[in-house]
């Protein structure tokens, strides 16, 4: 993935407020990329679990992230049986 450049140099940058609701958004979008690249190149299932926990330990920053938290130790340690 190119950084900085955009991938159609005619297009014009969107406006601040357009890239900063599109920026609300992009967080289970790059997480379905990640799950769509796992798949096709075959990673565990549970790896992919732990991870997606992961992710949403990060994207919700709400008073379930202990829960999810505890979910995702469970899932770490069910991987090291």
């Amino acid at each position: 993935m190119l950084r900085g450049g955009r991938a159609d140099p005619t297009r014009t940058p969107a406006s601040r407020s357009q890239r900063r609701d599109d920026s609300r958004h992009d967080g289970m979008q790059r997480w379905r990329h990640v799950v769509e690249t796992h798949r096709k190149t075959g990673v565990d299932e549970l790896v992919l679990r732990e991870q997606e926990l992961m992710h949403r330990c990060i994207e919700a920053s709400s008073c379930r992230w202990r829960e999810r938290a505890d979910e995702l130790a469970s899932v770490v340690a069910e991987r090291r049986e």
